[in-house]
């Protein structure tokens, strides 16, 4: 059973075994291929594609192979939306992630596209566009609302304590926001891509309050 972000700092049931070097990672992933990317259009409650499924499966196989497991990966957090679900739950088959150890956190879902959502992908990128009126006549979430909700996940996050190497699972842009604050790299990740950083790149002590 997934737990929340609440629960899970309350509870803090896991005692991870052993870690794969001596600083713990930070590992940011994609979902897998959903039935909205197939289709090119806004859908959050998407499932995954055979596709998808398929990706995710060898990207588990490949991260077991480089050491990670269930013995060194700790928390796990992600977005509470299908395709995100389905994906962590193909992870923990694989034996890479214990869903004991899985925390939904609303602050990762996707950017909501109001009345948008169902229609054709349009690409408003991530600077002028989104001030056109048309991001609050079509209630689109805008990319300054998008960066506060991370920000304090990630903050959350950073200063949570948990053993163990950290795992992210969530969308396109939120892992180009995630990216940003945490190795100052727009970089979007590609479908059931994995980034593998180090969890601090900087001192703790440089977190603000």
């Amino acid at each position: 059973m997934f737990k929340t972000f609440f629960v899970f700092v309350v509870s803090i049931l896991f005692s991870v075994q052993s870690t794969l070097h001596a600083e713990q990672r930070l590992l940011l992933m994609r979902h897998g291929e959903g039935e909205q990317n197939k289709a090119g259009v806004w859908d959050k409650n998407a499932p995954l594609t055979e596709e998808g499924k398929l990706e995710v499966r060898k990207l588990a196989r490949k991260l077991i192979e480089s050491g990670y497991s269930t013995e060194n990966i700790g928390p796990v957090f992600i977005s509470p939306l299908p395709r995100v679900r389905e994906t962590a739950e193909i992870l923990a088959d694989a034996g890479l992630i214990d869903l004991e150890n899985v925390v939904v956190e609303p602050r990762l879902t996707k950017r909501d596209m109001g009345k948008y959502e169902g229609q054709p992908v349009i690409h408003w990128g991530d600077g002028k566009k989104d001030d056109l009126p048309l991001i609050e006549e079509y209630g689109v979430e805008h990319i300054v609302q998008i960066r506060q909700r991370i920000g304090g996940f990630y903050q959350d996050m950073m200063r949570s304590g948990f053993e163990g190497h950290y795992m992210i699972i969530t969308h396109g842009s939120i892992t180009r926001e995630i990216m940003e604050m945490h190795m100052h790299d727009r970089t979007r990740l590609k479908l059931s891509e994995v980034k593998v950083m180090p969890l601090f790149p900087f001192a703790p002590s440089e977190l603000h309050p």
